[in-house]
């Protein structure tokens, strides 16, 4: 086997190599290039956040509007370290490991839950924000 880019080529002679092959596995290689310093800003990021919530809670979680910010830095640091990192994975081999229907299935599942989860909470946090505002102005 030759390594061309990330993904994995049987023997084959340049001949028959498809430039297609090698047009995606440099693709694949920026995406991954984007993507890891990202999750790494955004991983160091969060855990300053969460270790100046531990620092000083009575200052950050003490005002009710601070709870949504939190529930959203909960959520979106689950995604970046777990879901992200699935992605990642795929990017570096260019194939999905597991190959099962059932891996697909959790996959797709536990991405779109976090992503309706964050919605959820950022509808709620864009509401108690509005009605206070709507009511007390008057």
């Amino acid at each position: 086997m030759t390594n061309t880019g990330m993904i994995s080529i049987p023997n084959i002679s340049n001949a028959e190599l498809n430039t297609t092959d090698v047009v995606l596995a440099n693709h694949l290689y920026v995406k991954l290039a984007i993507l890891v310093p990202c999750q790494i800003l955004s991983i160091s990021c969060s855990l300053f956040i969460f270790i100046n919530i531990i620092k000083k809670p009575s200052k950050l979680i003490k005002p009710i509007k601070n709870h949504f910010v939190l529930a959203l830095l909960i959520t979106s640091f689950i995604q970046v370290t777990t879901e992200l990192s699935m992605v990642e994975n795929y990017l570096h081999t260019g194939t999905i490991r597991p190959s099962t229907n059932s891996y697909c299935l959790f996959f797709n599942w536990y991405e779109f839950s976090l992503n309706g989860i964050s919605l959820f909470v950022s509808k709620l946090f864009s509401f108690s924000l509005k009605y206070p505002l709507i009511i007390y102005k008057s």
